[in-house]
């Protein structure tokens, strides 16, 4: 094995991830969506606004994963998910008052972040999409 086929199987995995948590708050529906949108601190308590801030999230998540696991517009998809991970991280950075309960809340938005950043860096591998 190489690193274009490790760089892969990581990149596979991760978008078809972040594409499964789309779908799954898609089928979930309009209040699944709702809450989404309404988590930002940013976005005004108006229903209409917060499923319209929660469909592009999950746009986000459904397009951007399938983007990324592709390779199709990578760096694209990379700077879209590694900004909606860290407005989910700032979502759930208040969330926590000891190391135990950021880990199990506000981390693993943030080391997406991480990933999505990393990834922009060192781009999809040989072997891709567009």
């Amino acid at each position: 094995m190489n690193s274009n086929q490790g760089i892969l199987i990581i990149r596979v995995g991760i978008g078809l991830l972040m594409l499964l948590q789309g779908v799954l708050k898609l089928v979930a529906g309009a209040d699944a969506i709702r809450a989404v949108g309404a988590m930002p601190f940013f976005i005004p308590d108006h229903s209409t606004i917060q499923i319209t801030a929660g469909l592009i999230a999950v746009a986000i998540e459904v397009a951007g994963g399938l983007a990324f696991a592709l390779g199709y517009r990578f760096k694209l998809a990379c700077l879209l998910l590694a900004g909606l991970m860290l407005v989910a991280f700032s979502t759930h950075s208040g969330d926590f008052n000891s190391l135990s309960s950021f880990l199990h809340g506000a981390a693993r938005p943030l080391e997406l972040a991480l990933v999505f950043v990393g990834f922009y860096l060192i781009g999809p591998g040989k072997t891709k999409i567009g």
